[in-house]
């Protein structure tokens, strides 16, 4: 049921049929593997098909990251509030279906830039205009809009993972002596990939655009204040006082990508893929800090 409205979903986006159908066949060999309905997948299901499709069927690299591409986006799709799946899931069945694809069960095969395509310097401006629009004073919800426009922006500004935007701590910002015009936001400290035998991998990403620090010191003096939690270390904060997770942001993103009209196919990735794309044409970045990303 789910599987079928999602092709026609997909379809009507104006996604390729071809591809739509491609994707289905992927999601469908997923059920036929675990016996499961997409509402009772776990993330460990996800690790066995994957082991079976690589040792059993002796899938290539390409071919397994076509299935699990193709399984993160119909989790997307039946975990979005957009669609309502979950509520309904949960009224028939008394379980909500969640997304199984994850960075520590994926990365290796999905974390590929050339998998995600950026955004136009048109879509770019489109987009930022919208975020812009519902972080004004006066709109309800705007602190929540103008914290969710300030990620955006760090994930565009710094190049970031979504993960890695969501795991920022208030310490992670520091200064750099060759641009003290940026204050405390010149070096930004990022944790990324897995865990190395108890230990965590560190980056430092230079801050090169003046227009996203300066959003992020506003968010630091007149947003995030507003929440009221001194003891909490995250610098994206949820009204409950929690760190902002990844998927109230996805929701986010998606629907403003509706409202303006732009393409289904553009992920918070893609921001990530515009600032690499946009570094690599930049001919005073040394290709070492491209690298580093």
């Amino acid at each position: 049921m789910t599987v079928q409205f999602a092709l026609y979903q997909s379809e009507e986006l104006g996604l390729n049929g071809n591809s739509v159908r491609s994707k289905v066949g992927h999601v469908r060999r997923l059920i036929t593997f675990t016996g499961k309905w997409p509402w009772e997948w776990t993330a460990e299901d996800l690790g066995n098909w994957m082991g079976h499709l690589s040792e059993k069927e002796k899938l290539s690299t390409a071919t397994l990251r076509a299935h699990q591409v193709s399984v993160r986006t119909f989790c997307d799709y039946i975990t979005s509030p957009l669609f309502e799946w979950g509520s309904e899931c949960e009224a028939r069945f008394g379980v909500k279906p969640v997304q199984i694809c994850h960075e520590w069960n994926t990365s290796a095969l999905l974390s590929k830039p050339g998998d995600v395509r950026p955004f136009t310097d048109e879509e770019l401006r489109v987009f930022f205009e919208r975020c812009d629009s519902g972080a004004s004073p006066g709109v309800k919800g705007n602190f929540a809009a103008q914290r969710d426009a300030t990620f955006f922006k760090a994930v565009y500004g710094w190049g970031l993972r979504r993960r890695e935007c969501c795991n920022l701590n208030l310490e992670d910002f520091g200064a750099d002596p060759s641009v003290p015009e940026f204050g405390n936001c010149g070096l930004l400290r990022v944790q990324w990939g897995n865990r190395v035998k108890g230990s965590t991998r560190w980056r430092e990403v230079r801050s090169l655009r003046p227009w996203a620090v300066e959003a992020v010191q506003d968010y630091l003096a007149s947003v995030r204040p507003k929440y009221g939690v001194p003891g909490q270390d995250a610098l994206w904060v949820t009204e409950r006082g929690g760190r902002l997770r990844s998927r109230d942001i996805s929701s986010r993103f998606i629907t403003y990508l509706k409202e303006v009209g732009l393409s289904a196919e553009l992920t918070l990735e893609s921001l990530r893929a515009s600032h690499i794309e946009q570094l690599k044409a930049m001919a005073d970045v040394p290709e070492t800090l491209v690298r580093g990303l």
